[in-house]
């Protein structure tokens, strides 16, 4: 699995751990959770390092923070850029687990709080292929 897909996946499980979830969902979910927390923990520690080392300096040799994160060096641009897609194409072993589909349609009930389908299409990878 690719450092960038460990990142997506992580941020999407985090929006849905606090949902209410079918039992076998829910516990793929923190399951999945805490197999990728340090992976994700250790690829945002090395972004952040490589953010305050592109990034513009202020008065007092700081790095430019604003409201949309670290302000990158128009100059060195291109070089963090090729810095950051190396990190998030690193592979690395993460061993997750999956889910029989038909827990899906247990999400049709109305003790569980509903998915949207951009949160259903972004767990794909979670769902055994049940096909062949």
């Amino acid at each position: 699995m690719k450092v960038g897909e460990i990142r997506d996946c992580y941020l999407v499980l985090t929006q849905l751990a606090d949902k209410r979830l079918p039992v076998k969902l829910a516990y793929a979910v923190g399951r999945n959770l805490m197999k990728l927390s340090p992976e994700y923990e250790a690829a945002e520690t090395q972004r952040t390092k490589l953010c305050e080392e592109y990034a513009e300096r202020g008065d007092d040799g700081k790095p430019v923070i604003t409201e949309n994160g670290y302000m990158i060096a128009a100059d060195r641009a291109e070089e963090f850029q090729a810095q950051i897609n190396d990190l998030f194409d690193m592979d690395v072993e993460v061993e997750l687990m999956k889910v029989d589909p038909a827990v899906l349609d247990a999400l049709d009930a109305d003790r569980y709080d509903p998915l949207t389908p951009a949160q259903i299409m972004a767990i794909g990878w979670m769902i055994e292929d049940k096909t062949c």
